[in-house]
């Protein structure tokens, strides 16, 4: 080997075994891939305020909420837990990435220590889905956080790929706001052509007006006094005015008559369609009271934030457990019904009414409040007005006939 094989060995990029590094191509730009291209809103449409709401909801979610791997048995009882030390690793803020870009990007990654098993979610800038043009399987490019170190390609089942969406191709994340993109670009316009409004807005707030004709050099001198009296802090002081000069307050810009509420609610409803979130869980509470707001955060949580929680489930049980846990059963799963409950006097009467109905023991109730087991708490009660079944009386045989 002459030295110059040696030295573009040493920057070439670690391939893993099984596939040679000319087999592997860069696959074509797929909408929701972190590849750029002009015609992704997400660069831009990212910075609204009610994007980063929308996604940041879906993030917190998937990072909040309880993880764990459980057996269910198929007649029904409660689940069992397994141990995966994995999930109970992986940290706030790796989860909060993950789903972050899988919101922005379509497409969220991260990667599965062979040794340790451990999760390290990666940028999706860093990571670049790539085939092998003799098996057509997909393996990761994924670049290193610092320039020293080199890229390397890595095999799908130690990625954990998380997508928001999928369409045409399942191997492949879509983000919202590319497949909401002309929803995207309206709302972006919407928010531009308000801050181009205010950026050149130029109204006088005060006129003063002078009996005759004054000079230049004058009428800039009051201009300056007036300001430097009665401008800044020192609003709503009294001006005492003389030579006959009098004092005009002019009519500020007013939003309602150039639309601009209107034109604000219309970006928050793009972006809460786009996303699937009520417009009240992004700050727009106008016509909101609080039973309605409760509701709207319920079906928010069963129609578009379980969907995507199942999602990444899936992924994980897929990546993370072993062929023998999945023989048995487990499975990974999020436990989000605590948002389907407000707290305070509806999850108190809907865990009375489970104790008082004998469904649910006092202890089990009082553990999903986090509180402590009380004695004699694992009974269940009998409901008022009813009463415990008799034993039925065993039914007497008949005699049996003597044989002839």
């Amino acid at each position: 080997m002459t030295f110059g094989e040696r030295l573009r060995g040493l920057f070439a990029a670690p391939v893993e075994k099984g596939m040679t590094a000319g087999s592997v191509v860069a696959l074509p730009f797929w909408p929701g891939f972190p590849t750029a291209h002009p015609d992704r809103p997400a660069a831009s449409a990212e910075s609204l305020a009610a994007v980063i709401r929308a996604v940041a909801l879906y993030a917190d979610a998937l990072a909040s909420l309880p993880i764990a791997a459980v057996r269910r048995d198929p007649d029904g009882g409660a689940a069992t837990s397994v141990p995966v030390p994995a999930l109970s690793a992986w940290s706030y803020a790796h989860k909060e990435l993950i789903g972050a870009d899988a919101l922005l990007t379509g497409n969220g990654y991260a990667l599965i220590d062979p040794q340790t098993s451990a999760l390290s979610t990666h940028p999706a800038s860093h990571v670049t889905p790539e085939t092998d043009r003799r098996t057509g399987l997909v393996w990761y490019r994924v670049r290193a956080l610092d320039e020293m170190t080199p890229e390397r390609i890595v095999r799908a089942n130690f990625v954990v790929h998380l997508r928001y969406r999928v369409w045409k191709d399942p191997r492949f994340g879509v983000s919202p706001l590319t497949m909401g993109k002309p929803s995207a670009d309206a709302a972006l316009e919407s928010t531009e052509t308000m801050r181009a409004l205010f950026a050149n807005l130029s109204q006088a707030g005060v006129l003063l007006t002078a009996p005759g004709r004054i000079s230049k050099e004058t009428a800039e001198a009051l201009k300056a006094t007036w300001e430097e009296k009665f401008g800044g802090g020192n609003k709503g002081r009294t001006a005492v005015l003389g030579d006959g000069l009098t004092a005009e307050r002019l009519e500020t810009f007013n939003a309602n008559d150039s639309q601009l509420v209107e034109l604000c609610r219309y970006s928050v409803a793009e972006i809460a369609r786009i996303f699937g979130t009520p417009m009240v869980l992004l700050g727009e509470t106008t016509t909101t009271n609080f039973a309605t707001a409760i509701e709207t955060s319920r079906q928010f949580t069963l129609n578009a934030l379980k969907p995507f929680l199942i999602r990444v489930a899936d992924e994980l049980s897929a990546k993370v457990l072993t062929p023998k846990q999945h023989a048995a059963g487990v499975r990974v799963e999020f436990d989000a019904s605590g948002l389907t409950l407000s707290p305070g006097r509806e999850t108190s009467e809907y865990l009375g009414a489970l104790v008082s109905q004998g469904i649910m023991a006092p202890n089990e109730a009082r553990n999903l409040l986090g509180l402590p087991d009380v004695p004699e708490g694992n009974l269940l009660r009998t409901p008022a007005g009813a009463s415990p079944a008799a034993p039925k009386e065993p039914e007497p045989s008949e005699p049996s006939e003597p044989a002839p």
